[in-house]
């Protein structure tokens, strides 16, 4: 009787259009079948580390799910068209069954969607039950079931006449494709949660009387300092009340839950003092097994707690090391790439019990490839904590009471070693027979830190060692020494203490509810910081410092290549054509992934500049050891003394932005267009020609931070901007010169941090397809400035109006002009027109910052991402 009624409606529909009524019902079986496969590959995706039964249950439900519903739909689609014919044949009149049919209709989407539902939910379910997986993709997928759930009631409420089937058949058609864009980014969520922002902290007091409360303090004050990284998990790893043992304590979520959890304890005996104590605790972001406590750091290398350790990075050859572990009869409990490490150094100490633990060390780090920092502390080597690196930043602070006995620490080599590489035999390494070491001058009172970021140090000390790969930094007996497997004719012969400049209030976020909103508002003085000192306006001179001794060399170069990543890539691109400009050089801008990707060819006359704002960046930091190996000049542009990209370049320019905590960047990009600017100046001080554009914007630099607090007072008006936006699923970001790279970061930054779609257009390829996505329900911000690409600009604006568009104007004050096309205007004042991207970019900044706010977004820490990408 259902097929009947529904067959008879459908009739009717197909004699008016019949091949448009079969493309609606192909469209939406083929809308499911895409939303069902969409799911088996998420769920195939997140159970490539979780447990082979969950993920064999999990698929057939789904794939018996996805058969029945096909079945059934092909045999509805193969009756209706035997039913057309017939119905066109006799002329049947069907209006009767329209009522029932539309009905059947509805029962039948929304058994299918049911269908996805429970699928979707079972599947969910089982993971977060046997893994629990993360809860705010679980979030995601129930709302994106509420979403499918309510598309065809909703469109039949609103076209529920016989007259309005097309609007129906839209509706459907428009929301399903929506939703089809919906299971899209939840896929790419899952995926995601692979990425990495692990970080380490460590603290050892060497007699410095502590208490047991205070250590725990310590290390969840300094896990807090690194929450702005990214991380699904944390634990800490310290001595057992009686001090025979190491008490590990692991949680899932934030540190909050990890406090919590710690101080609920009752076996910790938190008042007991210690004179000499070592602490590791770490947070993890998933990239080897799914958040959970078990694949937690800190890892065990037994039951008995013989040896942990804490690491960030990635050990590429994990499997071979495990299956080897696992022959010699170790059994795994997590699903971490970690745990090889502290089953593989347990396994050495049972080999060889004379080594030392920091001999251990260097055996491990030579069985292990990949991009790794580790730290390590054990129960047969008490208040011992030893310390590695390779391709991830780790430093180590200072504090004494007294001043220090030398500002270095001597690097001590082995005699003797083998070519560095996995050797399952895991041979003897002759020992050392220097005994050069650090320690304090007067008293041996000390305290050491060990980081991944100096934020989680610099309220303790303000005095650090940058390790540098393959360092091995070991503290036994309150004294530190620093040790490397082997020599290059290059290589120093010690690692400077160097003194941070950070003071505690810049990583504080003071009277703001946000780090991103205090970094905003921190743009007048960031920009005035890095021009200080450098920017002489009395006689108009620029001096960078850090690369005045090459300049001769740069301006003899055959090109400049400027690489980087994400907002970094795009300062890279705002100041390209005033390089060009003023440099009369080719200028060659590069995402550093495709730049690896491509091979690109460099030259012994290239000039690489590389752009990071932490200068640990993976991809910039590979790019720039593939163009030295090759002989270009390495120029560093970052915010972070002492980082790795700061360190490997031939000169530099610190950018000098001060603490940057929020995850989505704000005033790097400012810093880094300013350096870039100043560059492009002393490119040109000795050419007469180009005096007086010089002239022109030193003086622009020099009004800049008034500038920018006027644009700052946009605040309010861009909040209520917000509250007109915050509710679309996509945005689109237009414009060309000077302001393209501003479009290319607001629409980062929107997408970053409030997950909507957006897309930074140049203005002049509108035509070349982008124009097709404009009409009065797609908002369109558009920047068009009063400089020479206006007139092409004003053409671009129009277009957009011609087609019902209602753009956001962003234009100078007292444009009148601009406003008359503007469905609403945001006024900046007047500069130069190379520096107009720095004013453009903040109504970006705060607009996308008003929106994560109003849809509830985590501003700070947006899911997924990491403040600093350590691994490629």
């Amino acid at each position: 009787m259902r097929s009947a009624v529904a067959l008879c409606f459908l009739a009717v529909l197909c004699c008016t259009a019949d091949a448009t009524i079969l493309n609606i019902k192909l469209r939406q079986v083929r809308d499911t079948k895409i939303d069902v496969e969409n799911t088996i590959q998420q769920l195939k995706h997140i159970s490539e580390n979780t447990q082979k039964d969950v993920e064999q249950a999990v698929t057939k439900k789904l794939l018996q799910s996805m058969e029945e519903y096909n079945n059934y739909a092909n045999s509805v689609l193969n009756t209706i068209r035997k039913e057309v014919e017939d119905a066109k044949a006799r002329g049947k009149n069907a209006k009767p069954c329209y009522d029932a049919a539309l009905n059947i209709l509805n029962n039948s989407y929304r058994t299918a969607y049911t269908n996805a539902q429970q699928c979707r939910r079972n599947a969910i379910l089982s993971i977060n039950n046997n893994l629990s997986f993360n809860d705010q993709l679980i979030t995601t997928g129930h709302d994106l079931i509420d979403e499918l759930d309510k598309i065809f009631p909703d469109c039949y409420e609103k076209n529920s006449e016989l007259i309005d089937i097309i609007k129906l058949y839209n509706c459907i058609t428009n929301q399903l494709g929506i939703s089809k864009i919906g299971v899209k980014n939840l896929k790419k969520d899952v995926s995601s949660a692979r990425s990495t922002a692990k970080r380490i902290f460590a603290y050892l007091n060497y007699l410095t009387p502590k208490s047991r409360k205070e250590i725990l303090e310590l290390l969840v004050v300094g896990l807090k300092r690194l929450e702005y990284r990214g991380y699904d998990s944390a634990g800490v790893a310290l001595d057992s009340a009686d001090g025979k043992d190491i008490a590990i304590i692991k949680k899932q979520g934030k540190v909050k839950a990890l406090e919590e959890e710690i101080f609920c304890r009752t076996n910790l005996d938190f008042e007991s003092e210690t004179q000499y104590h070592v602490g590791i605790a770490h947070t993890r972001w998933a990239t080897h097994g799914v958040p959970s406590e078990v694949n937690a750091h800190p890892q065990r290398s037994d039951s008995e707690h013989a040896f942990v350790v804490v690491h960030n990075g990635i050990v590429t050859n994990y499997k071979e090391v495990k299956t080897l572990l696992q022959q010699r009869g170790y059994v795994f409990e997590s699903d971490t790439d970690t745990e090889v490490i502290a089953k593989l150094i347990h396994h050495l100490w049972v080999q060889h019990p004379a080594y030392s633990f920091r001999e251990l060390v260097e055996q491990v780090v030579q069985q292990l490839e990949g991009a790794f920092a580790l730290c390590f502390k054990s129960k047969y080597f008490p208040g011992e904590c030893v310390a590695t690196r390779r391709g991830s930043p780790l430093l180590v602070g200072i504090k004494t009471k007294t001043r220090l006995a030398t500002d270095h620490v001597p690097i001590l080599y082995g005699k003797d070693h083998r070519p560095h590489g996995r050797n399952p035999e895991l041979p003897v390494m002759p020992r050392s027979e220097s005994t050069s070491e650090f320690q304090p001058l007067e008293d041996k009172e000390v305290e050491y830190f060990f980081a991944s970021d100096a934020s989680a140090i610099i309220e303790h000390t303000n005095r650090v060692i940058f390790l540098e790969d393959d360092d091995v930094a070991a503290v036994k007996e309150g004294a530190l020494s620093i040790h490397r497997l082997r020599r290059c004719m290059d290589d120093p012969h010690a690692r400077e203490i160097t003194t941070l400049k950070m003071e505690i209030q810049q990583i504080m976020k003071g009277n703001y509810d946000y780090f991103m909103q205090k970094e905003i508002f921190e743009q007048p003085e960031s920009v005035v910081n890095t021009m200080r000192g450098r920017l002489n306006f009395q006689d108009n001179s620029v001096t960078l410092g850090g690369i005045k001794d090459y300049i001769p060399e740069i301006k003899r170069c055959r090109r400049l290549m400027l690489i980087g990543c994400g907002t970094s890539y795009h300062s890279a691109i705002a100041t390209r054509q005033l390089l060009e400009e003023l440099t009369e050089l080719p200028v060659m801008v590069e995402l550093a992934s495709d730049f690896l990707d491509r091979n690109t060819p460099v030259f012994r006359d290239d000039v690489c500049f590389f752009i990071s704002q932490s200068g640990e960046t993976a991809d910039t930091l590979m790019a720039l050891r593939y163009c030295k190996s090759r002989g270009a000049l390495i120029v560093g542009i970052t915010n972070t003394v002492g980082s790795s990209i700061c360190r490997e370049s031939h000169c530099g320019v610190h950018i000098n932005a001060g603490p940057e905590i929020g995850v989505a960047s704000t005033k790097a990009y400012t810093s880094q267009f300013i350096s870039l600017v100043m560059f492009a100046l002393v490119m040109s001080e000795d050419r007469i020609s180009l005096r007086a554009r010089r002239l022109q914007i030193i003086e622009g630099l020099k009004n800049l931070d008034n500038l920018i607090r006027e644009v700052l007072k946009l605040d309010d008006k861009v909040k209520e901007l917000a509250k007109s936006l915050f509710q679309h699923k996509s945005l689109l970001i237009m414009g060309r010169g000077y302001n393209f790279a501003t479009c290319m970061e607001g629409a980062l930054k929107v997408k970053e941090l409030t997950y909507m779609h957006s897309e930074g257009i140049m203005a002049g390829e509108l035509k070349h397809g982008p124009l097709a996505l404009v009409d009065d329900s797609m908002p369109v911000i558009m920047i068009v400035m009063r400089d020479p690409v206006y007139v092409k600009c004003m053409n671009a604006l129009q277009q957009v109006t011609a087609r019902d568009g209602k753009p956001i104007v962003i234009c100078e004050e007292g444009d009148e002009e601009t406003k008359a096309f503007a469905d609403r205007a945001l006024e900046i004042p007047k500069t130069v027109d190379c520096l107009q991207g720095i004013l453009t970019v903040i109504p970006m900044q705060l607009l996308s910052f008003h929106i994560a706010v109003l849809r509830g977004c985590n501003v700070d820490c947006p899911r997924n991402l990491a403040k600093s990408v350590t691994v490629e």
